[in-house]
């Protein structure tokens, strides 16, 4: 074998192998957010605006002035998608903590406590955490219609100076 096709050959195999991660990483229900978390955290409008999602769905944003104001009305129940250590550590003041983890051991707790919730507001860590995401598709299965949100997440708000508990 010349040196020439060994080189080619492990191009071929690297390149395989790196387009089967994206794959894996996009139809994983946790995937990394690559791109689309960036790029909708940089262009959202000051309200609450829809942007593609993935695999097709439509994922309700929510700009850091729109959340800051829902959040100084009381109009939304801002929902923590972190896991517990950090919650415990600091989250927005009145954010109730829900894991996606256990979600199907909690949910029911969560529609008995919060069923009447008009809006809600879901948030991680920041921009490149899914989980809010992932969170907010979830509750919009169990019925919530008005769920979007906050790509800034913890790393904004507290940068921002706002109430944390």
């Amino acid at each position: 074998m010349s040196h020439k096709s060994i080189v080619f050959e492990m191009g071929i195999l690297v390149g395989i192998a790196f387009v089967g991660a994206l794959l894996f990483n996009h139809l994983r229900p946790h995937g990394l957010v690559l791109w689309e978390g960036v790029k909708a955290a940089q262009e959202a409008p000051a309200s609450i605006s829809a942007v593609p999602g993935k695999n097709g769905t439509v994922e309700s944003t929510v700009s850091f002035e729109s959340a800051q104001v829902l959040f100084r009305s009381g109009q939304a129940l801002f929902v923590d998608a972190r896991v517990p250590e950090h919650y415990q550590q600091g989250h927005i003041s009145g954010a109730v903590s829900l894991l996606l983890d256990r979600i199907d051991e909690t949910i029911n707790a969560f529609l008995s406590d919060h069923g009447g919730a008009t809006v809600i507001v879901t948030y991680c860590s920041g921009v490149y955490c899914p989980d809010a995401a992932h969170l907010a598709a979830l509750l919009k299965d169990f019925g919530y219609s008005r769920v979007t949100v906050f790509r800034g997440g913890m790393e904004q708000w507290q940068k921002e100076g706002l109430p944390v508990e």
